[in-house]
């Protein structure tokens, strides 16, 4: 992770580098700097958005205003489970893992 980490911080500085020497060599030094925190600000707030969105939090099972809430894979899984248990009888005890 960590030389993943440095490997991306350096082809991300080339890459402001040459958008400001690019534009510097268009449109002045001072554009140059400017169009290199424009593009570095976007690239922020992407990351941001696709930090939003991969960070949810998961769902978990249990009770919420007397429902029972459930993703599908855990209505699979916590019978199964729930058979293993010492002790348990019942239809899913038969079952087998």
């Amino acid at each position: 992770m960590n030389t993943v980490r440095q490997v991306g911080g350096s082809i991300i500085s080339a890459l402001l580098v040459t958008v400001m020497s690019v534009s510097a060599r268009d449109n002045g030094d001072m554009k140059g700097i400017e169009t290199s925190f424009l593009v570095t600000s976007i690239l922020v707030f992407l990351s941001l958005a696709v930090s939003a969105v991969l960070m949810r939090p998961k769902k978990k099972c249990g009770r919420k205003q007397g429902k029972r809430i459930c993703p599908p894979l855990c209505r699979k899984i916590l019978p199964i489970l729930s058979s293993q248990l010492p002790g348990n009888t019942g239809a899913a005890a038969g079952r087998s893992a």
